[in-house]
């Protein structure tokens, strides 16, 4: 609600192969690429904040390949006297691997944006900056006084955190939301 950015930047985590195949930055499987950010953009006007942001990073499971790109558009609106965190993403790119997104309130609780499962294959799909649409949502959050996430409103359906994690858990191949 004050504007603070914290946490600006992109995760590098290992990647793993399940057939221990080499990969390009490390061996029997495993290797870890660092994502570079492919822009940074935040604007703010009657308290809603737009975040324009991307990252592109190579496969190190895949040598050679073209990198995989992600853009993103979110829109966020807290409004602590009704008790409500708004979002709206939108998120494109290569759609290939799969990916997530999600928020988190600063007392841990995390709720998925979206989650975009593969489609295509490595060679193909990467080739270019690519938009196709990965994740597209609307949805609000109900908050407590201190910003702590409740449950989630989409129209006039209501989820608890849960509920609404699960349904992206589904799509997901091992991610834990808590």
């Amino acid at each position: 609600s004050n504007g603070n950015i914290s946490n600006q930047g992109f995760a590098e985590n290992f990647s793993f192969h399940a057939l221990m195949f080499a990969a390009s930055d490390g061996l029997f499987g495993v290797g870890k690429e660092s994502p570079s950010a492919s822009g940074y953009d935040i604007r703010s006007s009657n308290g809603e904040y737009t975040i324009n942001t991307g990252y592109k990073g190579s496969n190190p499971l895949l040598p050679y390949s073209p990198p995989i790109d992600v853009q993103s558009s979110f829109s966020l609106k807290e409004d602590l006297e009704k008790g409500v965190l708004s979002i709206s993403a939108k998120i494109t790119g290569d759609k290939f691997p799969s990916s997530e997104s999600f928020i988190q309130d600063k007392y841990g609780n995390s709720i998925f944006i979206g989650v975009s499962a593969l489609k295509g294959e490595a060679f193909y799909s990467l080739f270019g900056k690519n938009n196709r649409n990965m994740i597209n949502e609307n949805f609000n959050i109900n908050i407590d006084k201190e910003g702590r996430f409740k449950d989630i409103q989409v129209g006039k359906e209501s989820f608890s955190r849960e509920e609404w994690n699960d349904k992206f858990r589904s799509r997901t191949t091992g991610g834990n939301v808590e």
